[in-house]
This record gives structure tokens, C-alpha cells and sequence, in this order.
């Protein structure tokens, strides 16, 4: 917990130099840019007779975020991340496979998430800082340090062992310090083209399981990595004023 809170304190003091920056130079409405990205996988599981039943479930993962940025100069900009996810795009930036693995006994899924049975949302807020490593007229090359913080749950209904039916499952807050790169193409003079590929990073997972009103400690998860698959692709557009 110590490095997270180490990370997001060393953003936020980058964040405020910048934006001291910008004050000193005086606030420009033409500064502003807004977005929006999506991401989406698709699953398809078929499980063999004997292996936790049968049959097959078809299911897909989704992400909306929108944008909301200030250019400081050519070079830099602060922004915040507000989004709505779906699926096992719910659980972080990293690649799906290890974590869904790890958050078996979180999610309870094989696949990102089964219709009319278990779904999983989420809330993501993320604020971040962008520095621009390659520009030219066509497009640009840029990396992004992201502090992100989700809040999301996984529901279903079941039997409480008393013949009633409940809604049972887990809430879990998710916490990653990341690293994304991403370019952007320049459309016209004030839209792009954006896609952000791949991240590496941190992440803390603290949840909790609850059946009915009953709540209980549910599994804590740290881990560093690396993803760099579909799952992590974003693709969206900016408009800068």
C-alpha cells in the first residue's frame, strides 16, 4: 500500500508542477481537449462433459472512457479518465489471462462473463500525465503514467442453503500505477484518431464477498506486469479546441 500511495503522490506532485506551469503562463480555453475511447474481446469457453458442466458460453468484455485533458505545452499534458466497464475489462489495464486465473474465487468465471448468470461492471477514474515523445504532422507518439482506480462488482443468483434465492457474489476496489503508450493520427486539424496499446504496472485488488446482507472478506491481490494483447487495445478519437 506503501508504493501506492508513494506513486500516486509522485503523479500528483508532476501533475501540480506542470499545472504551475500552465498558470504561471495563463489558463487558454483553446487548451482543452475532450475524448472518448472503447475497447472490446469477445470469449467463447466450451467446457467438456465432467468439467464443471457442460455445454459452452459465448460472452464478450467492453470498456467506455471518456477523456478530459489540458494541454501544457507542445509536449505535455494532465488529463482524467472517466469510464464505464463490462466483463473482465472491469479488473485493470492488464492482460485477462493471469488475473482471471488469480480472481477465480472473486469472479467465479471462466468466461468474461456469463449472460443471465454472473455479470461483472465497473466504475474507472483515472487521472494522468502525458508526455509526447514523437510529433510531426501526420501523427504522434506519446506515453501516458495513469494512477487508476476501479470500483467493481461481480452478481449472480443463487441458493443461500435454506431454499431461498439470493444475490451473492463480490465488490472489489482495484488501485494500478501504469504505464501506457499510444499514438494518435492527426484527422484534421483539431480531431484524432487515438489508440493506447498495451500497459505495464502495478495493481492491488481488495474485495469482499457478500451473500445476501452478509459480508466477508474476500481475496488480496498485488501484481506487476506486463500486457500488451487485444484485451488491453483502446481506440478513440480527441477533439482539441
Amino acid at each position: 500500500m506503501k508504493k501506492v500511495l508513494f506513486a500516486i503522490a509522485a503523479l500528483l506532485t508532476v501533475a501540480s508542477t506542470f499545472s504551475a506551469q500552465a498558470a504561471s503562463k495563463g489558463f487558454n480555453k483553446k487548451n482543452i481537449y475532450l475524448g472518448g475511447s472503447a475497447g472490446f474481446t469477445s470469449t467463447s469457453v466450451k467446457v467438456p462433459d465432467g468439467v464443471g458442466g457442460t455445454g459452452s458460453t459465448d460472452a464478450s468484455s467492453f470498456k467506455i472512457i471518456a477523456d478530459f485533458g489540458y494541454d501544457l505545452d507542445k509536449k505535455n499534458s494532465i488529463g482524467l479518465q472517466v469510464g464505464y466497464l463490462s466483463g473482465l475489462a472491469s479488473m485493470g489495464s492488464f492482460d485477462n489471462v493471469n488475473i482471471s486465473d488469480l480472481l477465480w474465487s472473486v469472479a467465479g468465471i471462466a468466461a468474461d462473463q456469463r449472460k443471465g448468470n454472473n455479470n461483472i461492471s465497473g466504475l474507472r477514474i483515472a487521472p494522468f500525465v502525458r508526455h509526447t515523445l514523437v510529433s510531426n504532422k501526420t501523427f504522434d507518439l506519446f506515453v501516458d503514467a495513469v494512477v487508476g482506480f476501479e470500483m467493481f462488482k461481480t452478481k449472480t443468483s443463487g441458493d443461500d442453503g435454506n431454499g431461498a434465492i439470493v444475490d451473492q457474489g463480490t465488490k472489489a476496489n482495484l488501485v494500478e500505477i501504469i504505464i501506457r503508450p499510444g499514438f494518435s493520427f492527426k484527422l484534421t486539424k483539431d480531431l484524432k484518431f487515438v489508440t493506447r496499446f498495451g500497459s505495464a504496472g502495478y495493481q492491488s485488488i481488495k474485495s469482499k464477498t457478500f451473500t445476501g446482507n452478509q459480508n466477508n472478506d474476500g481475496p488480496e491481490i498485488s501484481r506487476f506486469g506486463f500486457s500488451a494483447s487485444s484485451g488491453s487495445l483502446l481506440f478513440g478519437f480527441e477533439y482539441h479546441f
